[in-house]
């Protein structure tokens, strides 16, 4: 493997770095980068155009060969090669930015942040950028892998399917504590969901939450399992792809009857007349994340035994919770213990009474039903039994922190 050239504290100015480093640590950070506009084009010179139009070649390939899930997938592999061969060499991975392109570049472990921004960036770009073009240097970033990221577990979701109640029952449990590291919601945490667009974390990014860990440990004992939750996650493809990356990760996913969870997407229609009612569907049914599930539920199933997959018609049972707390790897909850559903509020529209439109429903989420049926095993989705047909048996129903018998 090719040595790094440094003198003094930090110095890659030779060919030969340049040469040799440059094809093997150019990666994508940001999956949904384009190709060059035609401004960047006079910016860069005639060689470095044709190697990023040759990426950008490959990457359309894959993406007619196996859709836009197969170009991610490539995206996310090629990156995470690229920073596991930097480590390997001795270097740093990191991420550069101008007024004209952006870029990763593998340096030497010797140069610090100041070396980078200050010095090597602008050589950098200088050597790659056509005659007469000085860029002004935007970001520099150093760059870790995923598998950095000290978490124990996430809840994917999914909204609408109990991933409330699953939140709230497990944060009462004394092993358990979840993150709480964005500003927009007491429950909810969107830090992976800022993260949702990168191949790659920035160093501050894991060393951020690594040192809320650390604390966390340090106030509660090592014995403290955590987790993160966000029920929107499980739409967001780039965060699976991640999560693929991190080995240690165990990942809870709620799921619903398809035609319950689709009625409370529209549950800010209350008692429509019939024409509202069936416009309302139409509308809904062109949403995809209401419709395309099964090709997510695949997907996410690729985590292999690091999934599990909860129906939440199941969450007040005893045996259900054993199982989840076996998969975190926590004590068990007392057979006393009582677990409520929060947010069960029943039906939110008049489908009920619309047993023709009910039915077609039925039939358009068929391929919903049959993968759930299989993977659960639950008779409840192998007869189709929405709410309207069953009796809901709840004792204890719950909105947030407020409970009533």
């Amino acid at each position: 493997m090719f040595a790094f050239s440094t003198l003094g504290i930090c110095r890659v100015a030779d060919a030969g770095y340049q040469d040799y480093f440059r094809p093997l640590s150019f990666a994508r950070l940001y999956a949904n980068e384009q190709s060059p506009s035609p401004e960047g084009e006079r910016s860069l010179s005639a060689s470095e155009l044709r190697r990023m139009k040759h990426s950008a070649e490959q990457l359309d390939s894959s993406k007619q060969e196996g859709g836009r899930l197969r170009e991610l997938e490539v995206i996310f592999k090629d990156a995470s090669y690229k920073v596991l061969v930097c480590w390997n060499s001795g270097g740093r991975f990191w991420y550069l930015e101008t007024d004209v392109a952006s870029t990763t570049a593998c340096m030497p472990s010797r140069c610090t942040q100041d070396d980078v921004e200050n010095t090597i960036a602008r050589m950098f770009f200088e050597r790659i950028a056509a005659p007469g073009i000085r860029p002004e240097i935007a970001l520099v970033r150093e760059i870790f892998h995923w598998g950095q990221l000290q978490l124990d577990f996430v809840i994917v979701g999914m909204d609408g399917c109990g991933s409330t109640s699953l939140h709230r029952i497990l944060a009462q449990h004394t092993e358990i504590q979840f993150t709480n590291l964005s500003v927009f919601n007491v429950d909810e945490d969107f830090f992976m969901i800022e993260m949702g667009r990168q191949t790659l974390p920035f160093r501050t990014q894991v060393e951020r939450f690594n040192l809320f860990r650390s604390e966390l440990r340090r106030q509660k004992g090592d014995s403290q399992v955590v987790g993160l939750y966000q029920p929107y996650m499980w739409n967001v493809e780039m965060l699976r792809l991640a999560m693929l990356e991190m080995p240690n990760l165990r990942v809870l996913a709620t799921v619903c009857d398809p035609v319950d969870r689709f009625e409370r997407r529209m549950h800010g229609q209350s008692n429509p007349t019939d024409d509202e009612l069936s416009e309302a569907v139409a509308v809904q049914l062109k949403d995809d994340a209401s419709v395309n599930l099964v090709q997510k539920w695949q997907a996410w199933r690729e985590l292999g035994d690091r999934l599990l997959f909860v129906e939440q018609l199941r969450l007040s049972s005893h045996e259900t919770w054993r199982t989840i707390s076996d998969f975190l790897k926590i004590r068990r909850y007392p057979n006393s213990f009582r677990f409520p559903l929060y947010n069960a509020r029943g039906s939110r529209t008049s489908l009920c009474r619309h047993r023709t439109l009910l039915q077609a429903l039925k039939e358009r989420f068929k391929a919903e039903y049959d993968f759930l049926s299989e993977e659960l095993g639950s008779q409840a989705f192998q007869l189709r039994q929405t709410h309207c047909e069953r009796l809901d048996s709840i004792k204890e129903a719950c909105v947030k922190d407020r409970c009533s018998a």
